[in-house]
């Protein structure tokens, strides 16, 4: 989790992004919300931001697109995918090419990822993902499908 919110830099609170960006408090509500910065529930804190996609002069360039992209998915899994070494990046995370300027690269990955919550499939994405089944996400960006158990009902119950 902590990766996932800053790792060193740690995680950001309403208040301290109002004050980095200089904007007020309602307007980080807003942007987050519009999908423009990404904030994560967290138990008995509320949202916090994480550090990472923030630099001195905002957020890092191309953020709020790759956000769009992945709009499907919930906020703890786009902050995953931002933090995580991604195969189709060469084994990089898609944080550090976009802060290298190499956003067209990551806006691809987050296609192919953000597929898989719409339930779409390609040719290099795997099956579409069927709602009898529970899919996980692989490390390659791939839907492993893993059938369910016979005995146990679909939500969980016999």
């Amino acid at each position: 989790m902590r990766e996932l919110l800053g790792g060193d830099d740690g995680a950001l609170t309403v208040g301290d992004v109002a004050k980095l960006l200089d904007i007020s408090r309602q307007a980080i509500d807003k942007r987050r919300k519009a999908g423009r910065l990404l904030g994560v529930e967290v138990a008995k804190r509320g949202v916090l931001y994480p550090a990472w996609q923030f630099i001195e002069t905002g957020t890092v360039a191309g953020l709020a697109e790759v956000l769009a992209l992945l709009q499907e998915h919930d906020s703890w899994a786009q902050a995953r995918f931002f933090v995580t070494e991604n195969d189709r990046l060469g084994g990089k995370r898609p944080l550090d090419l976009l802060r290298r300027g190499k956003r067209e690269r990551v806006l691809d990955a987050a296609r192919v990822f953000g597929e898989h919550a719409a339930g779409r499939t390609d040719e290099r994405s795997g099956p579409a993902f069927d709602r009898s089944r529970a899919g996980v996400l692989t490390r390659s960006g791939r839907t492993r499908v893993v059938p369910q158990s016979k005995s146990v009902g679909r939500f969980g119950c016999s």
